[in-house]
């Protein structure tokens, strides 16, 4: 007996979450729509009446443009690193020396002494109530700054992960000893050395913060086009000082204004939210500014803060590059003619974008 196969085609299987969504050929009040990428076949315009004529272009007869002359001379010279030939430790080791190591030591275990004395535990039952302390060293101090570094790069959702079962740091610092320096690290002790009268608001940096500057000034030769931009330090911990900007990747933390040259931060000014930039007054200061091209007439001018601190970074350039001719690229933060004429006395040409009602903008 002969077995007839059925005629009947089989139903095209679908994934369970497609079967209860709406189709065309289920629901007939659904429309298919038409493909976008189908070629369609443009209007074709009727002309309703004679074209004009148009004449005959003379370049001729176009006016003649003004000849411009730049009152300085700018010619490109590439940045060149002084850091040739080292390794990435010898390198890092050039910007973060020996003797910040030395001060970062020094004051962690001052302030680990003053916070364990004004404790309320007696000293008998310190050892079993808190986790005995001993003097940090340098190399335990390089090591809790590699595992910042390696954390940075490793993320994970809590820092205790990483000192779990075949963990790489464990070789190198305890998880305990990590959590105690971590607790009392800090670059300056705030009992020992408070704040004096002549200094800003990121005081408890200082002075690593200042030393890590002029290291990154002497190990680089800047190139002669350089550029000024906001950058932030992500901190989501409690501060006056943090600014939040939503639109940014980093949303949180400390806002600085960078003079960078091909990826490398040459100077930086620290900012508030409260103080605003260091080293600039909250009311407008005075900067000389060029009226004439040949720069032989100066005279001055009020500037709001952020555009004094594009002036304030070109000063410290010049104070280490007193001959050469710079050039500043800029967006329209900081841009206007008084900030271009600011610039310009001190031999610094500038390029970027302005907005339209930027101050002596003429619409």
């Amino acid at each position: 007996m002969e077995l007839r196969r059925s005629q009947r085609q089989p139903k095209p299987k679908t994934i369970w979450e497609e079967r209860g969504a709406p189709s065309a050929a289920r629901d007939p009040k659904i429309t298919k729509k038409s493909d976008r990428t189908a070629q369609q076949t443009a209007l074709k315009p009727i002309a309703i009446g004679p074209l004009p004529e148009v004449p005959e272009f003379d370049v001729k007869q176009l006016p003649d443009l003004p000849v411009y002359e730049p009152p300085l001379a700018l010619q490109f010279v590439p940045s060149k690193p002084l850091l040739q030939g080292l390794s990435q430790l010898d390198t890092f080791q050039r910007l973060l020396t020996p003797a910040i190591i030395d001060r970062i030591v020094e004051s962690t275990n001052s302030y680990a002494k003053n916070a364990r004395e004004t404790n309320s535990i007696d000293e008998d039952d310190l050892e079993h109530s808190t986790r005995s302390w001993k003097l940090v060293n340098t190399t335990e101090i390089w090591r809790y700054i590699g595992c910042l570094l390696y954390m940075g790069y490793n993320r994970v959702s809590k820092h205790e992960e990483h000192w779990q079962e075949q963990s790489y740091l464990k070789q190198f610092l305890t998880l305990m000893r990590y959590q105690q320096i971590h607790r009392y690290f800090t670059f300056r002790n705030r009992s020992t050395a408070p704040r004096q009268e002549y200094e800003t608001f990121a005081w408890q940096v200082e002075p690593i913060g200042s030393i890590i500057k002029q290291n990154c000034k002497e190990n680089w030769l800047p190139s002669s086009h350089l550029a000024i931009d906001e950058a932030m330090i992500a901190y989501r911990g409690r501060s006056s000082h943090k600014v939040k900007l939503p639109n940014k990747p980093i949303k949180e933390g400390y806002k600085v204004w960078v003079l960078g040259d091909a990826g490398y931060v040459y100077d930086w000014l620290w900012h508030s939210r409260i103080e605003e930039p260091e080293a600039i007054s909250q009311e407008d200061i005075e900067v000389d500014r060029v009226t004439q091209k040949e720069l032989t007439e100066l005279n001055t001018v009020h500037l709001a803060s952020t555009f004094a601190l594009v002036i304030r970074l070109a000063q410290r350039l010049r104070q280490i590059h007193s001959t050469r001719v710079f050039c500043f690229f800029l967006d329209n933060l900081f841009l206007n003619v008084n900030v271009a004429q600011a610039l310009l006395a001190l031999r610094i040409c500038c390029t970027g974008t302005t907005r339209k009602n930027a101050q002596e903008i003429s619409a």
